[in-house]
């Protein structure tokens, strides 16, 4: 990682819920890279997904809660506001204008930094922005586009929103795989049934 400004790292998505895995990831980027912060970005409409299951507004409120305790996590709502197709490069644009001087580090899975080559401006996006890659002990991930990209040793943690939605829907506990604010949020607005 580079020397100079502040080092911030970026981790969007859906959320579609957001779930332990998502913080947890972010808490081991922010620690092995002394990260200044963690923004988390949720996604209007995501450019890789035909949907999401629940609105931007609930998704948000959701991330919102669930980092409510940590000073380090901050919720941004900039593609929601921008509305249409979410693109982070469109994004790191608005990022770099509100925050000068500053490094930023895009958070991912390996599987997804396998597709970067899809994103839209990635030629752009890859000059101005590096990668923490996030993969269980010896992954090995090829650097499709010569990026700026650093590892990041994860254990294994088997949760994913689909996961989660699904176990609402069968009316199975979802608590302890997410925030209990979190789930509160979901069980008061009925989401996911």
């Amino acid at each position: 990682m580079g020397k100079s400004g502040n080092k911030i790292g970026i981790l969007g998505g859906c959320f579609d819920p957001v779930h332990i895995g998502h913080l947890i990831l972010g808490q081991y980027a922010l620690n092995k890279f002394k990260l200044e912060k963690i923004l988390f970005i949720p996604s209007n409409i995501p450019p890789h997904k035909k949907k999401t299951h629940i609105s931007s507004y609930h998704r948000y409120n959701m991330l919102k809660l669930a980092v409510l305790d940590n000073p380090k996590f901050e919720v941004l709502r900039i593609e929601i506001k921008r509305t249409g197709v979410s693109y982070s490069y469109d994004t790191l644009k608005e990022l770099i204008k509100k925050y000068p001087q500053t490094e930023f580090y895009f958070i991912l899975g390996s599987d997804a930094f396998k597709e970067i080559g899809t994103w839209k401006n990635y030629s752009k996006l890859i000059k101005i922005a590096g990668f923490i890659v996030a993969g269980r002990e010896n992954f090995d991930i090829k650097n499709p586009v010569d990026v700026k990209m650093e590892k990041l040793i994860m254990p294994k943690i088997s949760i994913s929103s689909s996961y989660l939605r699904k176990r609402v829907k069968d009316n199975k506990s979802i608590r302890y795989l997410m925030s209990d604010k979190t789930v509160d949020y979901i069980n008061a607005y009925n989401l996911y049934r």
